[in-house]
């Protein structure tokens, strides 16, 4: 019995001091302006321990301007963007925290000579401790309390996940950052545009001044020819379709039309449920507009009364268009069906995969 007693309260000790150590870090990291505690003389303490709940995303980087690092200073815009995007949204999670490591503060050399590392930056996310422990080839030592020996930089040297900074903007570097910190934490990570009040207020008055000069100014400007009822449904048209692809979302989040991954490669479409690049606005609104017109001229074959003076000259010929429209209905509800594979495998009302 006194054994059991025993383990539990070593237990409950062992989850008090952890809770106290996160709470500790969520302040420290909400007192600062971007959320990412700064390491000073190599002392690690404030986020090393040996038994830890929670992940920890650690930068060794230089911004020392005699290195003359570019990736080092892309890391330190990518790094406070994705760090206030997370604490705006997991506040109190004690879930995730981001250290940062940097060599222009001299007092740090002693953890990069005992790192040995030849090239910087580096990004490393640590796991919690439960999660080392099944990954971990050996046992850690312990005292003769039973206690786990925790070294100084021993963190450092636990297995851990390396993200490799793509050769990209820093829109898209930012992007795949908080991508791959999601999908490894599974949490989600939204990154937030600057000054969306601004934006959405230009982007308002831009749109208003347009369709003011359309209204007056359109139809002569464009030719005498095009009515303004054709021109605002041409527009009406347009804009539904913008809205449809995702406009306001990417616009909103600041994406990169295009993004590459980190072998270079262009991608075309996100494999995120909860992100989209710009090209996927005129992807995606490029498919309902087929998709509707392509259905609108099945229902004009439909009524259409062949005749001998007629385009479509007896009912065979209506029979093969009506097909040939059936099946272009088909390949496109396929195509729109397989970008949306590509962002959720076990979608279910899929036809063909064609990519």
């Amino acid at each position: 019995m006194f054994p059991l007693i025993y383990w539990l309260v070593s237990w409950v000790a062992l989850v008090a001091a952890d809770t106290e150590q996160a709470l500790k870090l969520t302040e420290l990291s909400l007192s600062l302006p971007d959320g990412v505690i700064p390491i000073s003389n190599g002392e690690l303490s404030a986020i090393s321990e040996a038994h830890r709940e929670h992940y920890t995303l650690i930068a060794l980087t230089s911004t020392d301007p005699k290195h003359d690092c570019e990736s080092c200073r892309d890391l330190e815009a990518m790094l406070s963007t994705v760090a206030k995007a997370w604490f705006a949204d997991h506040t109190f999670s004690n879930y995730l925290f981001f250290a940062k490591i940097d060599i222009a503060d001299r007092s740090n050399k002693p953890v990069f000579d005992y790192l040995q590392l030849k090239s910087v930056p580096q990004v490393w996310l640590v796991p919690p401790s439960a999660v080392v422990e099944i990954h971990s080839k050996k046992k850690r030592p312990v005292d003769e309390d039973g206690q786990p020996i925790f070294g100084k930089y021993d963190m450092l040297l636990e297995p851990h996940a390396e993200f490799e900074i793509p050769n990209a903007d820093l829109n898209t570097q930012t992007f795949q950052l908080a991508d791959w910190l999601a999908h490894a934490i599974q949490k989600r990570i939204y990154l937030r545009q600057e000054n969306p009040h601004l934006k959405f207020i230009v982007a308002f008055a831009s749109t208003f001044a347009s369709i003011l000069y359309l209204k007056k100014r359109g139809p002569s400007f464009l030719t005498n020819t095009v009515s303004k009822t054709l021109i605002y449904k041409i527009i009406t048209l347009t804009v539904l379709l913008v809205i449809l692809g995702g406009y306001s979302f990417t616009t909103i989040e600041g994406i990169a039309f295009l993004a590459r991954d980190s072998k270079g490669k262009i991608m075309y479409v996100s494999g995120s449920l909860n992100w989209q690049f710009g090209d996927e606005i005129v992807l995606v609104g490029g498919h309902y507009f087929m998709l509707g017109a392509t259905l609108a001229l099945m229902v004009y074959l439909g009524q259409y009364k062949v005749g001998s003076e007629k385009v479509i000259a007896n009912e065979q010929a209506r029979f093969v268009l009506t097909f040939a429209a059936a099946g272009m209905l088909y390949l496109l509800y396929s195509s729109l069906t397989s970008m949306f594979l590509r962002k959720d495998p076990d979608y279910p009302y899929h036809l063909l995969k064609l990519f």
